[in-house]
């Protein structure tokens, strides 16, 4: 056994490093290894970090229902979000219900603080509110370095999350929205244009209406939009392709057509049992889309045929109206599911064994290509925003404060609400230098490649003691933008092998700190 703890390093704490850090805890939790853990975070409110900040205006929802948000594993016995919100927010969330996000922040941030209240004799942790510029390996650890110094551990994982997710907005950043987005930075009265049509891009539209003291009230037969007066005088919503985010079905208010579950537990059984998935096509589409299609009473071929054309369209502003408004209707119940809604619930249900089947090399490089443009149209119809955000474009759009459409050569400059690619570094954190040493590598897919446990893959073969998880991985490891722990095993994996060598003799080296 070692006399001296495995000094560990938790790049980034937000969800996924609050779960590395539980995770090695309960591994080492009754044996005699110790383990030294520190968290680098710079963001106020480690565990929540900057998307779930608890300080943030409370109509920032969830696209994620109540019911699947769990820090914990299953059956650990410890409070998931529903059960510490029966306390502690009992009038805003319904199982089913997206919650705001500082909700779910003040939540992470309260198991942040029973995983070290509670965390064994053996386990140290310690935070640092530090952005980390870079790692390097020295000797055998690796040399974890702030603006402020640098220190030496056995074993770093970096969980950095989005990377530079936050955006700009004409000299700032789109989050924390008060500040950045507040009437000194985007003056009210004046035409704004906002950049994406993603979750954040809704969220810039509703900082600068609700956030600045405009309400929505409910008719009956929908929202209508009351000004503050304090509002840009114009919103342009602009994308790429103007294709916009359909809502998310309330799964306690759609309705459902008979044979649902049974048809979608099958077809999840078919995927979970491919071990490569090869064709995309024949493998994965062509058997979803004769789903739809039966459950719906359609001719065959009907699904496919609206994909196809939904892929390849570029909607103005009354089609894309049209678009959120039944998907509103599909989506709380109002009206039955059509093709889009049900094709979306399909692909949802089917999804974690999507992951199982994807995963650690589960996808033909070959196949790569249609596989990501499949995944990106689909992340539209199936993940998209709550139906309350898409209700309150529906009445923005109908007040005349917001328009949608398409980039192009003569859109104003704006507010840039999209997102980096999974594959994006920032050129100016560790894992830019990781990769231009050849430490750390890309994956067929262009982010960064690991093992099943986490360890990362260089040019020379597996970086010991370096290891990443969340969406730096994705694709080789899919399905990253979760708060389902359940979903995933890498960390769990990644914390039964730093335990496993806190059991190991010591190696003779020298002092930790530089």
């Amino acid at each position: 056994m070692r006399g001296e703890p495995v000094r560990v390093a938790i790049v980034g704490c937000g969800p996924k490093g609050l779960y590395c850090l539980d995770a090695l805890a309960e591994a080492v939790r009754g044996q005699q290894g110790r383990v030294d853990i520190t968290l680098f975070e710079p963001a106020p409110t480690p565990a929540a970090g900057l998307v779930y900040d608890p300080a943030q205006p409370g109509y920032l929802l969830m696209n994620f229902a109540a019911r699947h948000i769990d820090a914990w594993p299953a059956k650990s016995g410890r409070p998931s979000f529903l059960d510490w919100a029966a306390t502690e927010a009992p009038d805003r969330v319904a199982p089913d219900g997206f919650p705001p996000r500082r909700d779910v922040g003040r939540y992470l941030t309260d198991c942040l603080a029973l995983v070290r209240r509670n965390c064994p004799r053996n386990v140290r942790i310690k935070i640092r509110p530090r952005r980390v510029t870079g790692i390097a390996r020295q000797g055998a650890r690796w040399s974890v370095a702030t603006a402020q110094d640098s220190t030496l551990f056995d074993e770093v994982m970096i969980a950095t999350g989005h990377q530079n997710w936050q955006g700009t907005a004409e000299g700032g950043k789109v989050f924390p929205v008060r500040t950045q987005l507040s009437p000194e930075r985007v003056p009210a009265g004046s035409p704004v244009t906002v950049r994406g049509f993603g979750l954040t891009a809704i969220d810039a539209v509703l900082a600068l209406t609700v956030g600045r003291g405009g309400a929505f009230d409910d008719t009956g037969n929908g929202l209508t939009y009351r000004t503050s007066g304090q509002e840009p005088a114009r919103i342009d919503l602009r994308s790429r392709t103007g294709r916009p985010m359909l809502a998310k079905a309330d799964l306690s208010r759609v309705q459902l057509p008979q044979g649902f579950e049974a048809a979608t537990t099958n077809l999840a059984a078919a995927i979970a049992a491919l071990d490569t998935l090869r064709n995309i096509e024949r493998e994965l589409l062509a058997p979803i889309c004769f789903v739809v299609d039966d459950l719906l009473g359609r001719m065959p071929g009907s699904t496919r045929h609206w994909l196809t054309d939904w892929s390849a369209s570029l909607p103005g502003h009354d089609d894309i109206e049209d678009l959120l408004r039944n998907s509103r209707d599909a989506a709380t119940g109002v009206s039955t599911p059509d093709i889009p809604d049900l094709l979306g619930l399909t692909w949802r249900a089917v999804y974690p064994a999507l992951v199982r089947t994807v995963s650690h090399g589960g996808l033909d490089p070959v196949a790569g290509p249609d596989f990501r443009s499949l995944t990106t149209e689909m992340e539209r119809i199936a993940f998209g925003p709550p139906p309350l955000n898409v209700a309150r474009l529906v009445a923005l759009s109908e007040a005349g404060l917001v328009t949608f459409g398409r980039l192009s050569d003569h859109s104003m400059p704006g507010i840039d609400a999209t997102l980096p690619a999974a594959s994006a570094v920032d050129p100016d954190g560790p894992v830019s230098g990781l990769l231009a040493d050849g430490t750390l590598r890309r994956n067929d897919f262009g982010t960064i490649a690991i093992d099943r446990d986490g360890c990362a893959l260089g040019l020379n073969g597996r970086a010991e003691g370096l290891s990443v998880t969340g969406r730096l991985t994705e694709v080789d490891v899919l399905g990253n933008d979760t708060l389902n722990r359940s979903l995933h095993q890498l960390n769990d994996r990644w914390a039964a092998r730093v335990a496993a060598r806190a059991m190991e003799p010591s190696p003779a080296i020298g002092a930790h700190q530089t």
